[in-house]
């Protein structure tokens, strides 16, 4: 016999219902971003990085990021010209649970997929965790890995990002999302 919370549990969603189409093409855009992103990374020639702020050792940028998940003030700093470590500030909407939420990660410059004297189009790679909490939830943490495209400008020293992230939630209860786009730009430091 079902007691009271596992029915509620087992019951549909109306809300949820009402975005799944959303969800599906949220879903079909993120593995697009994917095979994108893997394709460039196949075909295009490696390349020097554009004479950028954006990639110099020891530099911070700051500005605003965020994706389905949050939003917020967004933190980068260089640990070398290949790697990074990044992160988000802001808050948290996640079904239904809204809240604060830190978002940290691990990043690593790919290719270059292209450059001139204005930008450079970069693959970065990497991983992370996600921290929040709500009235409705409580507690949240998850595991994201993530790749990025992103567009370093030379002249001013600004990089503006296109990233998917799929989320593995471990907390409040196991979940996988794979609707993880966001978006992300700096004023480098």
């Amino acid at each position: 016999m079902l007691t009271a919370p596992s029915a509620r549990v087992l019951a549909p969603n109306p809300a949820a219902a009402r975005f799944a189409p959303l969800a599906s093409l949220a879903s079909l855009a993120s593995l697009a971003m994917v095979g994108l992103c893997a394709v460039l990374s196949a075909v295009c020639p490696a390349v020097a990085h554009a004479d950028a702020r954006q990639s110099e050792p020891e530099r911070i940028g700051l500005g605003l990021g965020g994706s389905w998940w949050s939003f917020g003030f967004a933190g980068r700093y260089n640990l070398s010209a290949q790697s990074f470590l990044q992160g988000t500030l802001g808050s948290v909407n996640s079904r239904d649970n809204a809240g604060a939420g830190l978002s940290l990660d691990y990043m690593r410059r790919g290719k270059t997929l292209t450059s001139n004297s204005d930008a450079a189009l970069n693959l970065n790679y990497g991983g992370g965790v996600l921290l929040g909490g709500g009235e409705s939830v409580g507690p949240i943490f998850g595991l994201a890995p993530g790749v990025a495209l992103e567009v370093d400008l030379v002249e001013v020293p600004i990089d503006l990002s296109l990233e998917y992230r799929p989320v593995l939630f471990v907390l409040p209860e196991p979940d996988f999302a794979l609707m993880g786009l966001g978006v992300r730009f700096h004023y480098w430091f």
